[in-house]
């Protein structure tokens, strides 16, 4: 069938098919897949289960539900957006569910939400999500869950973005201007300027400021927070390192450096994305560069013209100039074994990917695979 949406858990993924009914697929030990019927318009998972909005509005939730994370709130609830486990109903207010360890789910805050994210997410690794995040319609910017290290410690004033990271949160004010809070590796001892773009890791953080320049900050126990010098249209956050591409095209890596991840080919490029110990890019010619940790071959790139590309964490997937994948890096789960045929979007996991035909069905290779 056809999708409009797709969304992945630990070890599944769901979609919404263009009629608007979902399909799940892959690990169902926990009854993770078993989609219930009717017609949906927004859908998203967590570690290993699933919520989705219906058409009415109404939220439902599936998998396990040990505590509470499959239950959710009144069906007299409407529902305009929803994220892991927490959602803003129809009158903008947030309400959450499932486990309550750190009051994540019962301390949400009070008042309306344009915006809202829950705990740490990477492409590549599960991150803690015991703490949520949002904006206000006033742009006020409120936090609750886990506040061991002051991340739900959310500052006055106005914000047009927000982002999360493991243990703190960071935000770009309507000043532009950025202000992070935690306590822990600096990652609050923000920089001064005006930003228009900014990134999380584990424990630091990196943004882009409005002249181009980059600013990092927070922990440096490799080198991450070592901005380099000079003008960035793009920047991407591996484990502990971190690559960019300059406004000419060049580029420079810093951080972690025991795989040689940091080590960035000559030439110029336009895309760029990084997994757990390396990196890849795309250069203006379209052929593609890899360097870093090469344990599993994950640099040993292919030859050909590419147009997209997305690294997991020890293997990555691109499509070619004439629509098919090409992947590379380790196979014990056929995580680099993609399907044939012609794609137009492709993004790579732990050690799986998902692609979009250029037909508009969704195919899933790797530990979860399917053809749908």
């Amino acid at each position: 069938g056809q999708f409009t949406a797709i969304t992945t858990g630990l070890s599944h993924s769901c979609g919404i098919h263009t009629d608007k009914t979902v399909a799940c697929w892959g690990s169902n030990e926990y009854d993770q897949t078993d989609a219930p019927t009717g017609q949906f318009t927004a859908i998203t998972s967590g570690f290993d289960h699933s919520c989705g909005i219906r058409t009415n509005g109404t939220v439902a939730c599936w998998g396990p539900n040990s505590f509470g994370q499959a239950t959710p709130p009144s069906t007299d609830d409407r529902f305009t957006a929803i994220t892991e486990s927490c959602g803003i109903r129809t009158n903008e207010t947030i309400t959450c569910w499932g486990p309550n360890l750190y009051g994540q789910t019962e301390d949400t805050p009070t008042g309306q939400f344009t915006t809202i994210t829950t705990g740490w997410h990477n492409t590549t690794f599960i991150g803690r999500e015991d703490h949520s995040c949002g904006i206000r319609t006033d742009k006020t910017v409120a936090c609750w869950g886990d506040n061991r290290n002051g991340q739900a410690d959310a500052p006055t004033g106005q914000f047009t973005a927000i982002t999360t990271g493991e243990y703190h949160s960071c935000g770009i004010r309507t000043n532009k201007a950025i202000t992070c809070w935690v306590m822990g590796y600096g990652e609050i001892e923000t920089p001064t300027g005006q930003f228009t773009a900014i990134t999380t890791g584990r424990s630091h953080s990196c943004g882009i400021h409005t002249n181009g320049s980059v600013t990092c900050w927070g922990n440096n126990e490799a080198g991450q927070t070592n901005s380099p010098t000079g003008q960035f249209t793009a920047i991407t956050t591996g484990y502990g390192h971190l690559c960019g591409i300059r406004t000419y095209g060049t580029l420079t890596c810093w951080g972690w450096n025991e795989y040689g991840q940091i080590e960035s080919p000559a030439g110029q490029f336009t895309t760029i994305t990084a997994g757990n110990r390396h990196s890849c890019g795309i250069r203006t010619d379209k052929t593609v560069a890899c360097w870093g940790d090469n344990e599993y071959k994950q640099t040993d790139t292919p030859a050909g013209q590419f147009t997209a590309l997305s690294t997991g964490g020890y293997h990555s997937c691109g499509i070619r100039t004439n629509g098919t994948l090409a992947c590379w890096g380790p196979n014990s789960f056929g995580q680099a074994t993609p399907p044939t045929g012609q794609f137009a979007a492709v993004i790579a996991g732990f050690d799986h990917s998902c692609g979009i035909r250029t037909s508009g069905t969704v195919t899933c290779w790797g530990s979860i695979r399917i053809n749908t």
